[in-house]
């Protein structure tokens, strides 16, 4: 480690990706993490996010069997699930093939027990799974979008018909604290839902329906 990181971020490595554009291998203040567009993918601020999320937004106490995370990027929030959830079994799907080596090279995910990679379109998995799952966890992006997959109604309802719970993790600054109100007035017409801020991001709990309302 460089005395240069320990102040300022330091670019280990740049991995082209066709989903990604470019992956940025990043150390800062002792931490290992993933770049993508100026977004942070891995580290500790990824688990603190969810870490808030799962505290305040699942019932106290709450141990699943099983663990869907949507979005693998450094294999952060899964390392933080299975020191959380030591028994559960995890699977993590991952549309990016480089960012999964590279999860595998500087973060050494594969070495994770019981845990399963898929390598696939996040929305195209969710439309054609069977399996349950106790808990899902989304944590797409786009570059700064979410897929726009995850914006719809069925979508979500056909998630929710697969877990006990469901949490998803949604960008919450700038102009993206418009869009993510907007989803959630558009989520709220159709689902229990309920969200915890962090310093920059909204996790929000999709729950069961909340009525009859159209789906699209």
């Amino acid at each position: 480690m460089s005395l240069v990181s320990l102040f300022t971020p330091e670019t280990i490595k740049t991995y082209p990706s066709d989903f990604n554009g470019a992956i940025k291998l990043i150390r800062f203040a002792g931490d290992l993490r993933l770049d993508v567009g100026g977004l942070t993918q891995s580290g500790s601020v990824m688990v603190g996010i969810f870490d808030l999320g799962i505290k305040n937004l699942l019932p106290k106490g709450y141990l699943p069997k099983s663990v869907l995370l949507l979005g693998l990027g450094g294999g952060s929030v899964i390392k933080y699930l299975r020191r959380r959830y030591p028994l559960a079994r995890l699977t993590t799907v991952e549309i990016d093939p480089v960012m999964v080596e590279v999860a595998k090279k500087h973060f050494h995910i594969d070495s994770v027990k019981n845990l399963k990679i898929i390598n696939n379109d996040a929305v195209a998995f969710i439309k054609n799974a069977k399996e349950k799952y106790s808990l899902i966890l989304v944590d797409c992006f786009h570059g700064h979008q979410t897929p726009p997959g995850f914006g719809q109604v069925r979508v979500l309802a056909k998630m929710k018909s697969l877990c006990d719970h469901l949490l998803i993790n949604r960008l919450y600054w700038d102009d993206f604290k418009l869009q993510t109100d907007d989803f959630v007035a558009k989520m709220g017409g159709h689902f229990q839902v309920k969200s915890v801020y962090t310093a920059s991001n909204l996790i929000i709990s999709i729950m069961k329906m909340a009525g009859r309302g159209r789906m699209r």
